[in-house]
């Protein structure tokens, strides 16, 4: 490391509060084709976007993207016009991803029953199975009259 600042750290608060609203609108608009992905049932792409995802969510909590003294320096500019739109922009977009996340959840969940109902009824139809074997062991027979 150089010893310089991290170029997210640098510059004013408005700035940060606005790159730290375009990384929340970019982790809800990948929550989004999530939820698509799992109405297509396409687990592999659920699965790419996590990951996506994971990248997006290291970047908004180590990057840099809050530094230590901001809150305050945000606090602080509570009455300028612009900071209290930007922390109301930032707040939309949290709901945004808070509500994709229920969506995720809810059809996970449901999924996860679908599953569980189908192995279930799965295992049912193979007991019926057993009503043509025969349970009780018998000597191997060849009939060989003509």
């Amino acid at each position: 490391m150089s010893g310089q600042a991290h170029p997210a750290a640098v510059g004013d608060p408005v700035e940060r509060l606005r790159r730290r609203i375009q990384a929340y609108a970019r982790y809800a608009s990948l929550m989004h084709a999530q939820i698509e992905a799992l109405d297509a049932g396409d687990l592999d792409r659920f699965t790419s976007l996590s990951e996506d995802r994971r990248r997006v969510a290291a970047e908004v909590d180590g990057d840099g993207l809050t530094p230590d003294g901001q809150g305050a320096a945000l606090a602080s500019g509570a009455d300028d016009p612009v900071i209290g739109e930007l922390i109301r922009a930032a707040r939309r977009e949290l709901m945004k991803c808070l509500e994709a996340d229920r969506q995720i959840d809810e059809r996970l969940r449901r999924m996860r029953k679908e599953s569980l109902d189908r192995i279930r009824s799965l295992d049912a139809s193979q007991h019926g199975v057993e009503s043509y074997v025969r349970t009780e062991p018998t000597r191997p027979a060849l009939d060989v009259r003509f």
